[in-house]
């Protein structure tokens, strides 16, 4: 059985119910990435001041095959990866914290190609020079 969720007028599907309440604290979702094969969702966000990106860990999506418990793991390991990586011109990590049976990390949004193997642009990464 799948759920369909409509947050801000933006549908997506999901295996189990997830309570995003938390994401009206960021603003207006404008678009949602949930064909992601990461166990994560994700949310492109928008507020007075600036857009965000939204990686949400712990939602059972449709194309996910790790569980919650996994997927939040893997996020939470990547925060320290984020911080140490920091530069000015990389996309900026705003925030990360625990939410309600998950964990998300906050960026500064960037409008630009998806990497994904699910995405259209996978082939125009993966042929970019390595240099």
């Amino acid at each position: 059985m799948m759920i369909t969720k409509t947050i801000d007028g933006i549908t997506f599907t999901l295996k189990k119910e997830f309570d995003f309440r938390f994401l009206a604290e960021y603003g207006t979702v404008f678009v949602v990435f949930e064909s992601q094969d990461s166990g994560y969702i994700c949310f492109g966000v928008q507020n007075d001041q600036r857009k965000l990106f939204i990686k949400v860990a712990g939602v059972a999506t449709v194309y996910s095959n790790v569980s919650a418990h996994i997927a939040i793991s893997r996020l939470q390991a990547t925060v320290s990866i984020y911080e140490d990586l920091r530069h000015p011109t990389l996309i900026g990590m705003i925030e990360h914290k625990e939410i309600r049976g998950g964990y998300i990390t906050v960026f500064e949004w960037f409008a630009g190609d998806y990497m994904g193997r699910q995405y259209d642009s996978f082939e125009k990464f993966i042929a970019l020079p390595l240099d």
